[in-house]
């Protein structure tokens, strides 16, 4: 059966692609914009957002919403964007009719910046009876592509669906493992993003290994009264979807939000501007929800609560540093 990708960007191209090479059927990637898909279409390549990486000739690049009965359906999109695609494909009553109980994979990382709510509820607001599965974990696209060895953590809590899943996007070079922790899963690609803003500001200002190591240490454990407070399993931290994630995110500047915090840490505020308005920066997006979302929890977490200060409330960096510094002495 037909396997549909919603969202042609990097993430979504090398999923689709992914996916292509394990089944026999076609894979539908629906891209926002319609040069992308007729780029893909074109030239077996997403020039704008994978280059250099050739497509699966079973992929069909499109704008519109198909209205076929599909297998699995990956969202991929900007995590902004999924509550207006989402509503985009229930409009649709020749999807709805050929799909009333559709099964999704989220595989955006984030929280619903209006509404404060994880991706799987805005998923079950349009259809409520839906299988969801959640797909996180240390992925850099790229790489993926290049089928380098990657693992990553499935989420879902209906294990029949999700074993059949994981045969779909498993190969030997890319390797599920399962979790039940649905909400933890999400939250741990949300939070790792505000992280990985703070280890990148101590990049920028050249702190060293050693504060960039407390910095992600100590936020780790900010990171897990959180999950834990929201619903979420301390354990699921300790995986993939956390620890490792965690690892990658917060050590390179192929990442996105680490990159942005190190732009910050420099000083380079044209460069932060053009990564607000034109890069999917999922960090700078969710840091205000994450803070009002623990701030009737009383949790201590100063690493991010400084990334909020920074951002939100534009406090000097250097500022809040000697802040964090001179904190009194507790228990660790």
């Amino acid at each position: 059966m037909t396997n549909l990708v919603l969202g042609a960007g990097a993430w979504g191209t090398t999923i689709a692609n992914l996916i292509a090479s394990n089944t026999k059927s076609e894979v539908i990637l629906w891209s926002y914009e319609k040069n992308v898909a007729e780029e893909i279409n074109k030239y077996s390549e997403n020039k704008t957002f994978l280059p250099g990486i050739r497509i699966n000739k079973k992929i069909i690049a499109t704008n519109r919403i198909p209205s076929i009965k599909l297998d699995f359906i990956f969202l991929v999109n900007p995590s902004q964007n999924i509550d207006s695609v989402i509503k985009k494909i229930y409009k649709s009553k020749n999807f709805t009719k050929m799909n009333s109980n559709p099964k999704f994979i989220i595989c955006s990382k984030g929280i619903d910046y209006k509404k404060k709510k994880l991706l799987s509820c805005i998923v079950k607001e349009y259809f409520p009876k839906s299988f969801i599965a959640i797909l996180s974990g240390p992925t850099f696209a790229i790489e993926l592509a290049k089928r380098l060895p990657t693992a990553a953590t499935l989420a879902c809590e209906d294990m029949k669906t999700g074993k059949i899943l994981a045969k779909l996007l498993s190969t030997e070079y890319f390797r599920i493992y399962f979790s039940k922790d649905i909400v933890g899963v999400q939250l741990s690609g949300t939070l790792k993003n505000i992280l990985a803003i703070a280890a990148g500001i101590s990049e920028g200002l050249n702190l060293g290994k050693n504060a960039r190591a407390a910095i992600i240490s100590r936020g780790i454990k900010e990171i897990i009264k959180i999950v834990v407070f929201l619903g979420g399993k301390e354990k699921t931290i300790m995986g993939l979807a956390g620890l490792g994630d965690i690892f990658l995110t917060c050590n390179s500047r192929t990442s996105r939000n680490f990159n942005f915090g190190y732009q910050l840490g420099k000083g380079n505020i044209d460069v932060v501007h053009k990564y607000k308005e034109k890069k999917v920066t999922e960090g700078y997006k969710n840091i205000r929800i994450i803070y009002d979302l623990k701030k009737k929890s009383k949790l201590e977490t100063p690493i991010i609560d400084s990334v909020y200060e920074i951002l939100i409330k534009k406090r000097s960096i250097n500022e809040l540093v000697n802040e964090l510094m001179s904190r009194p002495i507790k228990d660790e």
